[in-house]
């Protein structure tokens, strides 16, 4: 018996879930292994049912799995499910069973089972009414020991430390992550602190908590993630009913599209959307944790090593245990005594500088294939005895990269030290990604493969920095050439951050780089980029840039029928380095923008059409006055009405948002609020017309200067001025002047 849980937004097709049916290309990565004969437990429109995966079948000439809905409704809730004392705890299952999935591209996720929950207990509804079905959360105190065996989650204190007993049923992502963040309480992370009350509290010393009294999330929310990052739950997901957790306006775009703009005044959330966004790809969350592969000692030489001419001796090195380069046969004798008139002194006497501990990093180009470490130093009577003609030192390979590293800059060199510059950046970078730590002690955080990268248009970013182009070679990426000589500025040709994304999507899906997916067969490509993990390119500011500068040829490209692996396909040769080049199926696009910004110009037509727009408007929900009750003023209400008053005046696009009023505690936090963020925003709108400010604010906030008075005795223009009113700001010290915008007493 296959088990699985699955989110199943109703914003997408609410048909979905009354009729059971999931819709998604067969073999894309939403299915995620799920087949007929499987079971899941399905999450969606308020309620938890049971379903059985039942046959394919196609819908409006979509794909569809269809279900027999054994149960409609178990009358549970996400922190029951995931609190089943037959399951095993995951993060998948504590987290994502209330959290969006769409930015995984996945809606179904298994679930690990013991051999005792059968079949018959899966379908009785019996099963999920009863208490003894869930775990609880036991807070030991501290005369008390963990039991061994035990159905319930035990946190227990140790040197004054909180410890999470490691149960055979706790994954280890979670045990792995465990830190205490108890001691943080009252920095500012309410949810958080909500939970840290509840655990420290003496009342529950020694108790045994339910699940919907404190639930895995909130103990994965406060101890398996930093207490200042983003907080996983929000207030609402601690209601009886997870109707919270459905798709934001921007996750159901997500599910389906591959360009994608927010749009909208500034405060409203924009930025705050897409950092969230890399929040969530920098966690557990995405599911993608990487073995830890051991730790890498900076003090050694990190030594490039060229695997011949094109990488043919590569298939010979990786079954190998010993290394070395063409440019030092066995006939030069001790490398260390060579004689500096040799030819190409320089470069055959490197090897000779290797030291025990060292580590062989193996480049090919723009790739690093494997590394590893030398178990010896360099001596020429061992260095003789190796299976190759040239002389060689005993390795232990730490990694072979089945998929390589991808460097964003070559070196000439056959044999040569690596550290700074560039190309020593990315591959600390993609050995971190590998698994590896730099740190003098183990590390047991866990490591998560980059599933993003981040940028910024403006005024003069260009086709060079986004695709390819000509720049040069940094001195800092370089050491001393064959020759011994210090080396001459040279130019090469670097990819731009779009082509390097390009090149991480199709290594999700199983590629070398984009030219390995290029070259592979079209059905080939169909599949893996179907199932493919995303990748995502976040451009903050995109109408900022040039964008038809920026884009050039490839505009056409981003769409998404013309993705690789899609049906129409497209590949074009680009002018720089005569590479075909495609955009992976799997490559999402998302910018942002802010319709107030006066500075730029409107988006390029073209790029308008291809991208889907998802307006981030003011919210005002979020400053309900339930949720500031030690304030005076109705900031909800204050909000709209600004808003009102500014839509009159000016446009919709021109609004503030919420984000200025969220966080005010006392009456010199909405001062600085006004002061700092709100007046100079206003200013910037009605540039040179104060008084403008004072129609949305009220009487308040102008003050009508003293008249000036000018000499009489000239004959100008500027006679009349003496009757011209001005203004001047001012920020007002009382809850009143604030009521007041809104009519409010």
């Amino acid at each position: 018996m296959n088990l699985f849980f699955g989110k199943i937004s109703k914003k997408y097709d609410e048909a979905q879930i009354t009729e059971g049916y999931y819709k998604a290309t067969r073999e894309s990565s939403w299915f995620n292994g799920i087949k007929p004969g499987d079971y899941s437990f399905i999450i969606g429109g308020g309620k938890i049912q049971l379903w059985k995966a039942k046959e394919w079948r196609t819908k409006s000439g979509e794909d569809i799995l269809r279900f027999d809905i054994i149960h409609n409704d178990l009358g549970i809730n996400t922190k029951k499910l995931s609190a089943i004392k037959y399951f095993k705890i995951t993060m998948e299952l504590a987290v994502l069973s209330v959290r969006s999935t769409a930015k995984s591209r996945k809606a179904f996720f298994p679930i690990k089972y013991t051999p005792s929950f059968s079949e018959d207990m899966l379908k009785d509804i019996n099963t999920y009414k009863k208490e003894d079905t869930y775990r609880k959360i036991h807070i030991l105190s501290s005369k008390d020991k963990p039991d061994s065996p035990s159905d319930n989650i035990q946190l227990y204190k140790k040197d004054d430390v909180w410890q999470l007993y490691a149960s055979e049923f706790i994954d280890s992502s979670i045990t792995n992550s465990f830190h205490d963040n108890t001691p943080m309480l009252g920095c500012g992370q309410i949810n958080k602190d909500k939970t840290i009350s509840k655990v420290i509290d003496p009342k529950y010393s020694g108790k045994k908590i339910p699940p919907n009294d404190l639930s895995v999330l909130q103990l994965y929310d406060l101890f398996c993630c930093n207490y200042r990052s983003k907080e996983i739950i929000e207030s609402s997901d601690l209601k009886e009913i997870d109707e919270s957790s459905d798709e934001s306006d921007f996750d159901a775009v997500l599910r389906n599209e591959s360009n994608i703009i927010l749009y909208g005044p500034p405060g409203t959330g924009k930025t705050y959307e897409v950092l969230s966004l890399i929040e969530d790809l920098k966690t557990d969350e995405r599911g993608v944790q990487i073995k830890p592969m051991g730790n890498l000692n900076l003090s050694k030489t990190f030594w490039h090593l060229a695997p011949g001419r094109n990488g043919y001796l590569w298939d010979e090195f990786k079954k190998n245990t010993q290394l070395g380069y063409e440019w030092c046969g066995k006939e030069f004798g001790d490398l260390s005594k060579l004689d500096s008139v040799t030819e190409n002194y320089y470069i055959r006497r490197r090897f000779s500088q290797v030291k025990q501990g060292d580590y062989f990093c193996i480049i090919r180009g723009w790739h690093c294939l494997g590394i590893a470490e030398a178990l010896e130093d360099y001596s020429f009577e061992k260095a003789k005895l190796g299976p190759f003609d040239f002389q060689t030192v005993q390795i232990k390979w730490l990694g072979i990269f089945d998929i390589p590293i991808l460097l964003n800059a070559t070196s000439t060199p056959t044999f040569s030290g690596i550290s700074g510059g560039q190309r020593w950046n990315t591959l600390c970078e993609g050995l971190i990604e590998r698994g590896f730590s730099f740190d003098t002690e183990k590390n047991d955080k866990p490591i998560f493969k980059k599933l993003f990268e981040f940028t910024t248009f403006h005024q003069s970013y260009s086709y060079e920095d986004f695709i390819e182009g000509i720049k040069p070679r940094l001195p800092e990426d370089k050491i001393e050439d064959e020759s011994g000589q210090a080396p001459e500025i040279e130019y090469e040709m670097k990819s731009g951050i779009f082509y390097q994304a390009c090149d991480r999507a199709a290594q999700l899906a199983g590629y070398s780089d984009l030219q390995g997916a290029i070259d592979d067969k079209k059905e080939n490509r169909e599949n893996r980029f179907s199932k493919a993990q995303p990748f995502y390119l976040v451009i903050d500011e995109i109408n900022r840039g040039n964008v038809a500068n920026i884009f050039g040829e490839l505009i056409t490209l981003i769409e998404k029928d013309k993705r690789l692996g899609e049906e129409q396909e497209t590949i074009v040769k680009l002018p720089y380095s005569k590479n075909y080049f495609g955009v992976p199926a799997n490559l999402i696009l998302i910018g942002t923008m802010n319709t107030a910004d006066r500075s730029i110009e409107a988006l390029d037509s073209a790029l308008r059409r291809r991208f889907t727009f998802v307006e981030k408007a003011p919210n005002s929900e979020i400053l309900r006055q339930a949720k500031y009750p030690h304030i005076e003023v109705d900031l909800k209400l204050m909000l709209e009405t600004i808003n009102n008053r500014i839509e009159i005046l000016l446009d919709k696009e021109h609004l503030i948002g919420h984000s200025y009023f969220m966080n005010i505690k006392n009456l010199n936090d909405i001062q600085m609020a006004f002061k700092n963020k709100i007046i100079p925003l206003l200013a910037e709108y009605f540039y040179g017309k104060p008084q403008m400010i004072g129609l949305i604010l009220g009487p308040s906030f102008i003050n009508v200067k003293e008249q000036v008075n000018l000499f009489d005795e000239f004959e100008t223009p500027y006679s009349d001025f003496t009757e011209k009113k001005s203004y001047e700001i001012t920020i007002p010290d009382n809850w009143q002047a604030y009521k007041a915008i809104y009519g409010g007493n």
